[in-house]
Formats: C-alpha cells, sequence, structure tokens
C-alpha cells in the first residue's frame, strides 16, 4: 500500500474538509463529518494508505458500515490509533486532499467459525472484570467486538466473561434482565434436567463417575456459567486468563451458596461443541 501523501492545500472550488470519523452503533454505520464545496468531485476516505480507500460520495452512515470496516481491517492496526483523511477526485485525478485526522480502530474482530474449537484456538482474553463483550452478527465474514452498540476499540478488553463465551458462540446479542444462568438458558431453551440445585460434592461426584446423560449442557451457579459436554465429559468456560477446557472430573466445583443448576441443551446446538479445522469442518451452529 501507498504512504499518505503530504496534505495539500485544498482548492477553493473543490472546498474539501474532513475533521472525524465516529461509529453510530451497529446499525447506525459511520458518520464522517466532512463538507465538499464541488458536488462533482467523488469523495474517498483513505485508511492508513492512499490506496486503501472507500468511496463515501452518494453513501450512508448505515450504507458505509461494511466497507469502512473492512478498509480498517485490511489496514490491520486494530485498537490503535490510525491515520485517516480524504480525496477528491474529478476524472480520475486527484484535486484535494485533506490533512490526516487520527482514529481508534476496534479491536481484531474474530475470524473464526462460532465453534468452541475455534474461539478457543483464537487466543482472546478475559478482561477480568465480569463486563464481557459480545460478538456482532457475521460483517465481511467474520465477527465484531461490540459493548451495547459500540465497537470495542481497546484491546485488554478484547474477550468474553462466562456468560458472554456462550452468548457469542450461539449467536446472542442480548439477555434478558437480570442477565444470568437463568436467563441464559430460557432464552436457549435449555430444559430442566433432574439437576437443579446440586451441592458441590454431590456435582463433583457425578463428573468423577461421568455418570450424567449425554447431552450437552449449560452449567450455572449464582455468580459462574459454564458449558458441559458429557459425551467426553468436559467443562468449558471464560474465566481469568480466557478460555479454559477442563475434564470435569478434576475441576473443583466450589460456588456461591455452594449450589448449582444444570440444564440440557437441545442437539440443535451441537455444532457448535465440534471442531471447524481440517476434514469435517463444521460451519458453526447451525441454527444460525
Amino acid at each position: 500500500m501507498a504512504s499518505p501523501a503530504a496534505a495539500v492545500a485544498t482548492p477553493a472550488d473543490v472546498g474539501l474538509k474532513y475533521t472525524s470519523l465516529n461509529w453510530l452503533g451497529l446499525n447506525g454505520g459511520v458518520d464522517l463529518t466532512y463538507k465538499i464545496a464541488d458536488k462533482t468531485a467523488e469523495v474517498y476516505l483513505c485508511v492508513g494508505a492512499e490506496d486503501n480507500r472507500v468511496l463515501i460520495t452518494g453513501t450512508t452512515p448505515a450504507g458505509r458500515r461494511d466497507d469502512v470496516l473492512d478498509a480498517i481491517d485490511e489496514f490491520g492496526k486494530w485498537g490503535e490509533n490510525i491515520k485517516t483523511w480524504m480525496v477528491a477526485e474529478k476524472s480520475g485525478a486527484v484535486v484535494a486532499r485533506t490533512p490526516v485526522v487520527n482514529h481508534l480502530a476496534h479491536v481484531k474482530p474474530f475470524y473464526g467459525e462460532l465453534t468452541i474449537s475455534d474461539i478457543a484456538n483464537d487466543g482472546m482474553t478475559y478482561p477480568g472484570n465480569g463486563i464481557g463483550r459480545w460478538l456482532s452478527p457475521r460483517i465481511n465474514e467474520r465477527y465484531y467486538f461490540i459493548y451495547g452498540s459500540k465497537l470495542e476499540n481497546s484491546n485488554p478488553m478484547r474477550g468474553f466473561d462466562c456468560t458472554t463465551f456462550p452468548m457469542a458462540l450461539f449467536g446472542m446479542q442480548r439477555l434478558p434482565r437480570p442477565g444470568y444462568g437463568k436467563q441464559l438458558c430460557d432464552a436457549l431453551g435449555a430444559t430442566t434436567c433432574g439437576l437443579e440445585q446440586i451441592k458441590r460434592a454431590d456435582l463433583e461426584q457425578k463428573f468423577k463417575d461421568d455418570s450424567i446423560p449425554i447431552g450437552i449442557y449449560v452449567l450455572f451457579s449464582e455468580g459462574h456459567v459454564l458449558l458441559y459436554n458429557s459425551d467426553i465429559n468436559t467443562l468449558y468456560e471464560f474465566t481469568y486468563g480466557g478460555f479454559k477446557q477442563t475434564p470435569a472430573a478434576e475441576r473443583p466445583m466450589k460456588a456461591t451458596h455452594n449450589l448449582w443448576w444444570m440444564r440440557k441443551l437441545t442437539e440443535t446446538y451441537r455444532s457448535c461443541f465440534q471442531s471447524s479445522s481440517g476434514a469435517g469442518r463444521s460451519e458453526g451452529c447451525t441454527f444460525r
């Protein structure tokens, strides 16, 4: 990619001015604060390099969203201040170029499939404050980290907490209040299976005996949420330090008030638990 050219004076008859790039939310798109006096000129946004650009003329904030996100991803400087500027063209020739405006880019999107294995292999970390990020719906063949309606732009916050991990895996962006394990299970259609209010010692014994019926489950206490695959007696979770995959028989099951609940997921979610690399590649959860 070409390096950004030095800013040049804008001819008075073109009148190009550019001051900011702002994210308006997932549905709102990308707002660009700019003016162009000559409406016959084509205006482009350049991201990091002159040849990495997006046509802005004739677009709306929502309509240009995917192209601007893609240009930032092509530049590949995530969670950093990047240089942006605008150029105006007439008859294929640049007639104006604005000074550079710095923009704090979003964090690196998730390029994998919605499977436990792809999330585990991504290397994302847990921010350690109980407020994990979600994943957007698929845009540009990737998923963007969001918090509320905003794109995440702080690299240390690129990750999930215990609840947003299954939400991301199963393609959920919202959860009914108060947003705990029960609401997650209700939203996923997970059903009771005779494993309610289990005490730590009893649950640990079931894991050691590998006696829970074959299936995939959500396991939750008052303070934590995990996923469980009884087929291989394995637990999956996001906690301090990031993603954890643990043989269930080896994990101490300490919990607030010493109580756990387990709900069974339908087989609709089975593909999310399978490997998505190599032979037999899965394309993530089939319900999406």
